[in-house]
């Protein structure tokens, strides 16, 4: 496993989180449960009162990889939402108005 994932179930975990994220990501519920047993094995996880929790071993390798991959740039928090900016410059007179079928809220 590599350390990203690593990074992203300790996370999730520790926040007591869920694990939308790792969805969001692409891994699959089969694989998620596959890098839990990793992750158990390695001594990163306590399974205690059906509950998941950090060992100490896991905050230590959390507290470690953390620095590769936390963003600690604010202005990339955020993506910027580029496929609704319009490319044309308009003129201070204009008002543009959308179709109703192309409003997302």
């Amino acid at each position: 496993m590599n350390d990203q994932i690593l990074f992203l179930l300790l996370s999730v975990i520790n926040n007591k989180g869920n694990i939308k994220k790792l969805i969001n990501e692409g891994y699959s519920y089969k694989q998620i449960s596959e890098f839990i047993d990793y992750a158990g094995d390695s001594g990163f996880l306590i399974f205690d009162d059906e509950k998941l929790i950090l060992s100490k071993e896991g905050s230590l390798k959390l507290t470690e990889i953390e620095k590769k991959f936390k963003i600690t740039d604010k202005n990339k928090w955020i993506e910027p939402e580029e496929k609704s900016r319009i490319k044309n410059q308009l003129s201070k007179d204009f008002i543009y108005l959308p179709h109703q079928d192309e409003l997302y809220f």
